[in-house]
């Protein structure tokens, strides 16, 4: 299965963009069925995306595909030096949803989403992680969104207060 698995990735390298992260994605992308942010650099597919780089490098080295494990470690690197900083709210001391690629501005919201995948995948430091964690599992912020067809309706929210509750998935 292994060329298909580089046949997807390679779908998402021409979406990068200058930054070095996947820019606009033309699509819609599910990862949960709450209104997490999926514009711009959206900060959950690009470290979700991180991971599944370096899962291919994984599999590639166990192929004896040194090139291309070098390659997918490569481009998990950049998306991780990327998003490190540029979705990084300094005075909230989490990480937003996405930022806009033309301007560099932060969305204000806030997801648990993007904040465990910057943890699992996207190379966010371990310093960080007490202040994320403490925002993300906040039962006063935490609010259940809309995200239509399935979920409808959902709380009011907020995106300078609230976090983005994790749903079904």
């Amino acid at each position: 299965i292994f060329p298909s698995i580089e046949k997807a990735l390679g779908w998402f390298a021409r979406h990068i963009g200058p930054h070095g992260v996947v820019a606009d994605l033309p699509h819609w992308h599910f990862h949960d069925w709450a209104a997490l942010g999926r514009h711009g650099e959206a900060t959950t597919l690009n470290a979700q995306l991180a991971g599944s780089y370096r899962a291919a490098a994984r599999l590639a080295r166990a192929l004896e595909a040194q090139r291309s494990a070098r390659e997918y470690e490569g481009r998990a690197d950049r998306i991780v030096a990327a998003l490190i900083e540029r979705a990084w709210d300094d005075a909230r001391a989490v990480y937003v949803d996405g930022v806009d690629p033309g301007t560099g501005v932060r969305d204000r919201r806030v997801s648990q989403h993007a904040n465990a995948a910057m943890m699992l995948w996207g190379g966010a430091p371990p310093a960080r992680w007490p202040s994320m964690i403490a925002a993300i599992t906040d039962p006063r912020r935490l609010v259940f969104t809309a995200a239509p067809p399935i979920v409808p309706t959902g709380g009011d929210f907020d995106p300078e207060r609230h976090v983005v509750l994790a749903n079904t998935f």
